[in-house]
């Protein structure tokens, strides 16, 4: 290459960061280019990038790149694969388009991401007419690139490359474009989690290419039995997935789809979040090459048809929450060799096999949670030294667990094992040989809390009868902790001082139990404690006023304790605090004028049952968001300010408007937590 060596750079070490040296430049025959995987601070793109005009493969996803894409990389004319998604973004290392006209420059462009690039007002009106003219473009991934409309015409389509269309997971608000299905080279099309409403259309039939379908969660499609109808033409399809549709057909209804040429290559099938009606008709069976069958949170009922039981092929099947009944014997799964994931939690079936059981299968994930699993711990799970996921609760398992759980058990990520009725002591230490997840809670395990918990990060074993103190060396214990639920238990002794090291944890809860003292001052010094509950404790002395320091804390609650003393000053970085309980103690003095000129997102504020005095500070008025305010039982004076009747929030259903803030608030974090992993796998099954 001229001198100039390997044409390639690879993003070889752990995390690059800085900026970016002009200097690269003089790599003029560069061709492939890929920093993604990095740290680059929220710095923009480099505009120089534009000048490396042999580039054929740019790859910068993931790198913490913010602010505008520059309509420079629009000279990179010789570009094939252009990567600029963003899925591990945070809040202030979002990129954004501003301008897509640039997009139609890149002429010999086959491969483009921009999954969780925001598409700004001009780029969401111009991406698709400038993708358009691209004529060897095959595969454009959108994903979750707030984009809110298609343009409902097209005067000419001439995607007639494309081979993959993601769109899953906008804000795309309006009818499906006729001229969507009229790209039948399509093999992948996802329009997932959007909000497409109205009838599909017609020629939908027409796509014979397609491979993969997904209209997952666009609950106001109508899918009308003629389109239906029009699905059995698509004898590729090899995945077809509309859950959540709103789809209220009997299931026998659906045999329309399959009575034809679709039923030889169909390998997933997910159905799930529906109102299918009905029995499980026996057809299911002649869908022989089916790898997932989803067909949970659907009002089905009755027996599973013996049919089912011949979908020899099958490595996941799901058919929790519904109301199958009946039982599932040995002899049935006797043919069911290659299953990975089984759920049949919240359904009344029944697992009948014998003690001695050997099932011909290994599993990843075993789901039985709200099934009569009990009254004994389900021996077969041995055999399972696979197994990554174990949900169990509300199983009616009244049992000690047996000798052989927690050595098996160290291989698990997820354990479940909440609200049955097991008894006996945990052992005083936990290890896991990968990082996990264990839910114990609302059991009957006693004795002292485990004093070593290696490579767990969340761990429930509230509502139990442990008892004794809690581990003084918290931060070698369990070094990767994020969240530990210890409350409604008998533990006593002290808060140690190492909990305030645990630098990944964000939530913990040490309520009612027998805890005495302080509150260690050290809690500053942990930037992501966003959830802190040591409510019903015999706790004393000040609240620290460093506990309001943490920047990420949102829920605080040290009711029904013997704390004494001022409420401190807050500063403004407690700014996401939506929930203080102060409530049953014996704090003194007036409530400061800053809990309502900094505490701007406070929803619920309980200051109940303390030894408050002095006028009401009217700045409490300046808390929009207010639900709940509870002042009772102090000794308060004076005038109740006339600015109080300016809480609009509390003239909305109160509990409901809390539900379902709450819910928003669990339903982001679950986002986040669930998606990077499933969007990265993705990538790798469609991008390269």
């Amino acid at each position: 290459m001229n001198g100039w060596g390997d044409p390639y750079i690879r993003n070889n070490s752990a995390s690059l960061g800085g900026k970016i040296n002009p200097s690269l430049l003089s790599l003029k025959y560069l061709l492939h280019l890929d920093l993604s995987g990095n740290n680059f601070n929220v710095t923009p793109i480099p505009k120089f990038i534009g000048s490396f005009k042999e580039l054929t493969y740019l790859n910068l996803s993931n790198a913490r790149f913010g602010g505008n894409i520059p309509p420079s990389l629009g000279n990179l004319t010789k570009l094939q694969v252009l990567d600029l998604s963003n899925i591990d973004s945070i809040d202030d290392s979002i990129l954004k388009m501003h301008d897509a006209k640039w997009l139609s420059q890149l002429r010999a462009l086959e491969h483009l991401d921009m999954s969780h690039v925001i598409f700004e007002k001009d780029a969401s009106h111009q991406w698709v007419h400038a993708l358009n003219s691209l004529p060897s473009i095959a595969k454009i991934t959108v994903e979750h690139c707030n984009l809110n409309q298609l343009p409902p015409t097209l005067h000419h389509v001439n995607f007639t490359s494309l081979s993959l269309f993601d769109l899953s997971d906008n804000n795309i608000n309006s009818t499906i474009p006729s001229w969507l299905f009229n790209i039948t080279s399509l093999q992948h099309l996802d329009l997932s989690w959007n909000s497409f409403h109205g009838h599909v259309p017609n020629s939908i039939g027409n796509m014979t290419s397609l491979r993969f379908l997904d209209l997952t969660d666009n609950h106001d499609i109508h899918m009308s039995r003629n389109i239906l109808i029009e699905l059995k033409n698509l004898c590729k399809l090899q995945t077809l997935n509309l859950g959540y549709m709103n789809i209220k057909h009997r299931f026998s209804d659906l045999g329309v789809i399959f009575s034809g040429c679709m039923k030889d290559n169909l390998q997933e099938l997910r159905l799930s979040g529906n109102t299918l009606m009905g029995h499980l008709p026996s057809w299911i069976g002649n869908l022989t090459s089916l790898r997932c069958l989803d067909l949970s949170e659907n009002p089905l009922y009755g027996p599973l048809p013996q049919s089912l039981w011949q979908l020899s092929a099958l490595q996941e099947l799901y058919l929790s929450s519904n109301a199958f009944n009946g039982t599932v014997t040995e002899t049935d799964l006797h043919d069911f060799t290659r299953l990975e994931i089984l759920d049949i939690s919240l359904s009344p079936l029944v697992l009948n096999v014998s003690i001695n059981w050997v099932p011909p299968f290994q599993l990843k994930a075993l789901y039985m949670s709200g099934c009569p699993v009990g009254p004994a711990f389900p021996a077969w799970l041995r055999t399972q030294k696979t197994l990554v996921e174990l949900f169990l609760y509300q199983a009616g398992i009244s049992d000690t667990l047996p000798n052989w759980f927690w050595d098996w058990a160290s291989t698990i990520s997820v354990l479940a094992l909440s609200d049955n009725g097991m008894k006996g002591k945990l052992p005083t230490s936990l290890e896991f040989g990968v990082v996990a997840y264990l839910i114990l809670s609302s059991n009957f395990f006693e004795g002292p809390v485990p004093n070593s918990f290696l490579n767990v990060r969340s761990l429930d074993l509230s509502n139990n009868s442990l008892a004794g103190t809690l581990p003084s060396k918290i931060n070698e214990t369990v070094p990767m902790l994020e969240t530990m639920d210890l409350s409604n238990n008998k533990i006593n002794g002290t808060i140690s001082s190492t909990w305030c090291e645990l630098e990944n944890l964000s939530r913990l809860i040490l309520s009612n139990n027998s805890l005495s003292g302080i509150i260690p001052t050290c809690f500053r010094n942990n930037s992501n404690l966003a959830f802190l509950d040591f409510s019903i404790n015999h706790l004393s002395g000040h609240v620290p006023a460093s506990i309001f320091l943490l920047p990420s804390l949102e829920y605080l609650s040290l009711s029904r304790n013997n704390f004494s003393g001022y409420i401190p000053f807050f500063t403004e970085k407690c700014k996401r605090l939506y929930y203080l309980d102060l409530g049953n103690n014996m704090l003194t003095g007036s409530i400061p004028v800053s809990l309502g000129e900094r505490l701007i997102q406070l929803e619920v504020l309980i200051l109940r049952s303390n030894n408050f005095d002095g006028n009401l500070p009217p700045q409490l008025s300046f808390l929009t968001f207010l639900h709940i305010l509870d002042l009772s039982d102090n000794k308060l004076s004076g005038v109740i300010p006339k600015s109080f009747g300016n809480f609009t929030s509390m003239m909305s259903n109160t509990k409901q408007g809390l539900f379902v803030r709450i819910k928003e608030r669990k339903k982001r974090q679950r986002h986040t937590q669930d998606t990077a992993h499933s969007n990265l796998t993705k990538k790798q099954n469609t991008l390269y």
